[in-house]
């Protein structure tokens, strides 16, 4: 799992999660929520490391 920010271009994630069999997981952390944006990446974070 690629973890990309939501500002900038994911090509190049993309490219290399196609290479090693991997996903890109976007998350923004300018959100205007910050403490809603840190429960949405605390999220993303736990699932990336618990999918097998």
């Amino acid at each position: 799992m690629i973890f990309v920010q939501a500002q900038f271009s994911t090509q190049s994630a993309e490219a290399i999660a196609s290479a090693i069999g991997g996903e890109v997981v976007t998350v923004d952390p300018l959100a205007k929520d910050y403490i809603d944006n840190l429960d949405t990446i605390t999220e993303a974070f736990s699932q990336g490391i618990t999918k097998e």
